[in-house]
């Protein structure tokens, strides 16, 4: 939508946020459990992500789930039991991100400059903890904080109930089609 957007119409991705909701299970065992679900692990900057989390072990008690090749449904699951969720800092969230706030799991996420000025023009405030490659370190040990965390998942859980709830989306699309 950036390149032509008087010729392209943005639709939000659509989510059952409640059946996704469903698959939380955190203990609150006192462990911070940082999850990741890289597809590519160059384009989500995975490198300097898992780099940022062995930096904040050094301070903190934290658990790495790193998520790979995994059925959608044990994503799911898996994802359902952490604390952060780092989605990726170059293209702004995806589905990873929006199944994390699902489940009111803050989501650390970034993109470029362009992107974010259009999605602040979009949502308002971001919807996640804003980082870089060279901040996710930051990000995390802001996210370390039990009241942060609450409130980055409220933020996140009111942008899916927002934009990408079924009852949002499926007017949108009906209206697209209606115009065409």
């Amino acid at each position: 939508w950036l390149l032509a957007p008087d010729e392209t119409t943005w639709l939000p991705a659509v989510h059952d946020i409640d059946a996704e909701a469903k698959h939380r299970k955190r203990k609150g065992d006192g462990v911070l459990r940082i999850g990741h679900a890289p597809t590519d692990r160059a384009i989500k900057s995975t490198d300097a992500f898992l780099q940022a989390v062995q930096k904040l072990g050094k301070t903190h008690e934290v658990e790495l789930l790193l998520i790979e090749r995994k059925p959608w449904a044990k994503t799911l699951e898996l994802k359902g039991t952490c604390d952060v969720f780092y989605d990726q800092t170059i293209l702004g969230y995806g589905h990873n991100a929006i199944e994390a706030w699902s489940m009111s799991i803050p989501v650390v996420c970034g993109a470029h400059p362009d992107t974010l000025a259009e999605m602040r023009n979009r949502f308002g405030e971001l919807p996640f903890y804003e980082a870089t490659p060279d901040t996710i370190y930051e990000a995390l040990a802001a996210l370390a904080d039990e009241d942060a965390r609450e409130e980055y998942g409220k933020l996140g859980r009111r942008h899916v109930e927002e934009w990408h709830s079924g009852p949002v989306v499926v007017p949108m699309l009906q209206d697209l089609y209606r115009s065409a």
